[in-house]
């Protein structure tokens, strides 16, 4: 979709409006969803000072668990995660179906050269056996191994016998899903730490995106990176900086409407979420 990565900022306020962990879960799972949808690499979860919250600093590490829970290949998950509360809901949670989550489980039936995700079951001196969703592990030729260790592998396959041999997922070109950062410094700290960044900014306070200076149009087509930031649900974004001394125009490169003539009171973040990520891949597009 676009030249370069993608990136999403979300406060960790994110679910101040759920009341339970079910509809935290779903919250999260809709957000999950999205960024699958329009290839976001990265998720990172911003809060606004060094000192939060009982609630939040909770809420902070619940988001990020669920986000990578939902982000790990199904046949995984047992292996990786350990039956935590947290997680008593995501059953209900639709599959992101993204190309390092895949349904194939025969042998027969790999591709030579595709990549699959795993996980070091056992490892030794010769080598070290691999997870990978299949009808029995791989063995594969690398010693000593951390156990339970995600790793990624290129297949190679020869008279119906698998091996595979590692891979960066840098190196992967199909998209492979999202990476969660947490980001606890100031609002200030977190906006220098992306200065790199083309960054987007939501609110209903910005530019229609239909009458956005064409600058943004062009700019979209020349970046490498993107960062578009969403504000929480009691609080947009100019409202977030104002409250720490900042201007939100001096620290955005834009800031842009997505909905203009909303019918409603309010958009909640992952509607505005799927809502500018779907206009955003329109105008990156080829």
């Amino acid at each position: 979709m676009q030249k370069g990565n993608l990136s999403i900022a979300i406060p960790c306020t994110v679910l101040e409006d759920c009341s339970d962990l079910r509809s935290k879960t779903q919250k999260l799972g809709q957000i999950a969803r999205a960024c699958a949808i329009f290839k976001v690499k990265q998720i990172i979860i911003y809060s606004f000072n060094k000192k939060l919250s009982e609630r939040f600093s909770r809420d902070i590490e619940l988001i990020k668990e669920i986000l990578e829970y939902l982000n790990c290949p199904q046949y995984l998950r047992k292996l990786i995660y350990p039956k935590l509360p947290i997680f008593r809901y995501v059953g209900i949670l639709p599959p992101l179906r993204t190309p390092n989550h895949p349904l194939v489980k025969e042998i027969a039936n790999i591709k030579a050269e595709s990549n699959r995700e795993g996980a070091v079951l056992s490892s030794n001196d010769q080598g070290s056996e691999v997870e990978i969703g299949l009808e029995k592990p791989i063995y594969i030729n690398i010693p000593n191994l951390p156990i339970k260790k995600r790793v990624i592998l290129r297949l190679k396959k020869k008279n119906n016998i698998l091996s595979g041999v590692l891979i960066e997922k840098v190196k992967i070109k199909e998209y492979w899903g999202y990476d969660v950062q947490i980001f606890k410094d100031s609002i200030r700290d977190f906006m220098k730490k992306f200065s790199k960044y083309q960054i987007i900014a939501t609110s209903k306070k910005g530019s229609p995106i239909k009458k956005s200076d064409i600058k943004f149009f062009h700019a979209l087509g020349e970046i490498k990176d993107i960062l578009i930031i969403f504000g929480s649900p009691s609080l947009g974004l100019f409202e977030i900086f104002k409250k720490y001394g900042l201007n939100l125009e001096n620290w955005a490169n834009f800031v842009v409407n997505i909905a203009p003539q909303q019918g409603t009171q309010t958009i909640r973040v992952e509607e505005a979420l799927i809502s500018t990520l779907a206009i955003i891949s329109w105008l990156l597009s080829p």
